[in-house]
């Protein structure tokens, strides 16, 4: 029912207003419907309420269209009292115009109260930029602060913690600036030290004459903290490089005494004791312990005896080799025109190239055409047993092979062959019966002299293009031959010139011996 009378009045309220008339529909058009079953004595209460509150509304209008900012009276809004308000009507509006004022008041003193904060915030912000721009260090008074008297005990509150957070931030940076002046003056006087050549360092009274480091009791006291861990670490990084260079002299002593003794002709090494003239080494046993240094002793002897057991081998491997070929040239200077057998006979040939024509290659067996005789050219009857010397001969499929010298190790009954052991091949070889040919020891020793007296015929006869003298050698690794620009296997003889690097291989050296021959007999 106040719902349906409340519809009512808005919609008369709003044919009022379409039809230009101000005044209000009387209660009883809008109580046509009363809506169903609405208590008289409510309905009236009710109708006289709005009607007060609506009165209420349109005075507040008309005095804000007038541009009057009073607030109308009880009695002007009371004059219409409307169709029979009640005597308890007027009471209650006073009541609610009553703390309606009240909640106005407040809000209007909390509005000052918050715009006065903000003009005090702004004083003191000007202020502090005229002290800024004036370049005076002196804070702006409170008293030019406190316009507002409610907020005086709030501002300096705020004022006091202000400044003490200011003293703790200004203390923290002194004692930063006093911790810097410290450590610059530390660095000064070390300098100075090490420019004197003295290795001390310098006192701690020393760094104490900066007028900056004028900090109170307990700070004095972290600083010598601070600066006696710093001199410690000093300590410990001037121990541990002393100790480094202690070792680095100890061994730099132990390699020239073995230098010494290596130049001495000595193989004793230099006792532990002859290290000790030197007084950085003693320091450096005095600071690394004994079963540290015995280890490092034990494993650098052990490196120096298989360095010393390779150095003696190479050494023996080259008289070696110094002895054959001093051997091979004795054989040589004692002279001989016979054909010689040398270390790998008959290389070179049965390449397509000849076979010298009687000349032979550097130390080939054949004389003449005959493959099956002895060294005189008679043949001879001594039997294949293991261990002797034979001589290859009639191979087809292998003729390079002609001519080589090797021994006996066994015969293979399954496979009918003897295993040879050639002379410069790693492996053994299988031979038939028919293709080897007993060679007595005094006969090969013979036949190798004449080979040596072959090699150095060839040497002294034939020449380089540039006209140098040339040697027999042993290739090493494979050439080319700069005359046919055949290679030259590994294992086989070449004359070499070591002045302009120029190398012949065996069937050409033999070719162009055969020239010179042939133009000596013209």
């Amino acid at each position: 029912a106040k719902k349906t009378a409340a519809l009512e009045r808005a919609r008369a309220l709003a044919r009022a207003a379409a039809d230009g008339s101000s005044e209000r529909p009387d209660n009883e058009s809008v109580a046509a419907n009363p809506g169903p079953g609405p208590v008289s004595g409510q309905g009236s209460d009710f109708q006289a309420k709005k009607a007060t509150a609506l009165d209420r509304a349109r005075a507040l209008a008309r005095a804000a269209a007038d541009g009057s900012s009073e607030r109308p009276d009880s009695g002007s809004v009371g004059a219409n009292p409307g169709p029979g308000p009640a005597s308890g009507q007027g009471s209650d509006l006073q009541d609610t115009k009553a703390r309606s004022e009240d909640g106005q008041d407040r809000a209007r003193r909390a509005f000052e109260e918050e715009k006065a904060r903000k003009k005090s915030a702004l004083e003191r912000a000007r202020a502090k930029a005229l002290v800024a721009a004036n370049g005076s260090p002196d804070r702006p008074a409170s008293d030019t602060l406190g316009s507002n008297p409610r907020l005086g005990g709030d501002l300096q509150d705020a004022k006091a913690r202000s400044e003490a957070g200011q003293d703790r931030a200004r203390l923290a940076f002194e004692e930063e600036k006093a911790r810097k002046t410290m450590a610059l003056e530390r660095a000064k006087a070390k300098a100075l030290a090490a420019a004197n050549g003295s290795s001390d360092p310098p006192a701690s009274d020393s760094l104490g004459s900066s007028p900056g480091l004028s900090l109170g009791r307990g700070q004095g006291s972290d600083c010598q903290d601070a600066q006696a861990r710093s001199d410690d670490g000093q300590d410990r990084a001037r121990r541990a490089f002393e100790e480094e260079k202690a070792r680095k002299a100890m061994a730099l002593e132990r390699a020239r005494a073995k230098a010494r003794a290596a130049g001495d002709g000595s193989s004793d090494r230099p006792a532990s004791d002859s290290l000790g003239s030197n007084p950085k080494v003693v320091g450096a046993r005095e600071a690394v312990s004994g079963g540290a240094l015995h280890d490092a002793k034990a494993k650098s002897e052990a490196g120096h005896d298989r360095a010393r057991r390779a150095f003696e081998e190479e050494k023996a491997r080259k008289a070696s080799a110094l002895e054959r070929a001093r051997a091979r040239a004795r054989a040589a200077a004692s002279g001989s025109d016979g054909l010689g057998l040398g270390p790998n006979p008959g290389l070179g040939l049965g390449r397509g190239r000849g076979r010298g024509l009687g000349f032979g290659g550097f130390g080939s067996w054949q004389q003449g055409l005959g493959g099956g005789r002895g060294f005189g050219g008679a043949p001879q009857d001594l039997g294949l047993s293991p261990g002797i010397l034979v001589r290859l001969d009639g191979l087809k499929a292998r003729p390079e092979l002609n001519g080589c010298v090797g021994t006996l190790i066994s015969l293979d009954k399954a496979k009918g062959r003897w295993q040879v052991r050639l002379e410069d091949c790693r492996e053994d070889m299988l031979f038939k019966e028919d293709n080897l040919h007993a060679v007595s020891v005094d006969e090969y020793e013979a036949a190798q002299a004449q080979a040596a007296r072959m090699d150095a015929h060839l040497a002294d006869k034939l020449r380089c293009p540039n006209e140098h003298g040339m040697v027999v050698e042993i290739a090493d690794e494979v050439y080319e031959c700069d005359v046919c620009e055949a290679d030259i296997d590994v294992h086989t003889k070449l004359l070499y010139c070591q002045r302009c690097d120029h190398a012949i291989c065996e069937t050409c050296s033999v070719e162009m011996l055969r020239k010179e021959a042939m133009k000596i007999n013209k």
